[in-house]
């Protein structure tokens, strides 16, 4: 596994926020939060594996409720 740098997890929620919002969004404002999701999902290719990246999608719940147990 990927050694969680400070900045590879500021990337990371960078993400995770970007990714919730955009499944907030209106159908009319989608695209463009889409666009924010994949600037962000790109700046965590430069700090995780794709398996990972996948892994972080795929576990995105537990992975919002994880954080947010530390940001308490």
């Amino acid at each position: 596994m990927t050694k969680f740098t400070d900045t590879a997890v500021v990337a990371l929620i960078a993400w995770l926020d970007a990714s919730d919002r955009n499944a907030k969004d209106t159908d009319e404002n989608w695209a463009k939060g889409f666009k924010e999701v994949q600037r962000a999902q790109e700046a965590l290719r430069k700090h995780f594996t794709a398996q990972e990246i996948t892994g972080f999608i795929v576990n995105k719940d537990s992975l919002r409720a994880t954080i947010n147990s530390f940001r308490a």
